[in-house]
C-alpha cells in the first residue's frame, strides 16, 4: 500500500497499532463489501489479528469465513528468514504473537506441511461444510 496505507511501517520495523491499521482495514473491508454485492468469490490474505480487526472487516462466518493458519513461532520464525522481500522484517514476529487472537471459530489450519498440502486442507475444510451463504 506504500505510503497511502499503514503496512508501509513495518519495513522499518515499526509494530502497527489499531489507529495504523484502521485506514487499511476500512478499505479492504469497502473492497470485500463491493465484491460480496457483486457476487463475487474472493479470497483476501491478511492477518486480522485482533478480533476487532475481524469484525471491522465483516467477518461473520457466513458469507465471509476466517482461515486460521496456525504455525508456531519457530516455525513461522524460519520461514520469514527464506523470504526475499522487505515487506516485515522478522524483528516484528513477537510483537505479531503478542497482539494475536486467534479466532474462535472458522477453520483453522496448521501450516506445518508444504504450501499445497496446507492449501488442499482448507480446500477440504471448505468442502465439508463451510459452505458460503449469501
Amino acid at each position: 500500500m506504500g505510503r497511502r496505507g499503514s503496512p508501509s511501517l513495518t519495513p522499518e520495523g515499526v509494530p502497527l497499532s489499531d489507529a495504523d491499521r484502521a485506514p487499511w482495514l476500512n478499505a479492504l473491508a469497502g473492497w470485500l463489501r463491493q465484491k460480496l454485492q457483486a457476487g463475487d468469490c474472493v479470497v483476501l490474505a491478511c492477518s486480522a489479528l485482533r478480533q476487532a480487526h475481524r469484525d471491522q472487516l465483516g467477518v461473520d462466518q457466513r458469507r465471509i469465513v476466517t482461515v486460521y493458519l496456525e504455525g508456531s513461532p519457530a516455525l513461522i520464525a524460519a520461514r520469514i528468514a527464506k523470504r526475499a522481500h522487505a515487506f516485515m522484517p522478522s524483528s516484528l514476529l513477537q510483537s505479531q504473537f503478542d497482539a494475536l487472537e486467534p479466532p474462535t471459530d472458522g477453520i483453522r489450519v496448521a501450516i506445518d506441511e508444504d504450501p499445497d498440502t496446507v492449501c488442499q486442507r482448507v480446500i477440504d475444510a471448505m468442502q465439508s461444510g463451510w459452505q458460503l451463504r449469501s
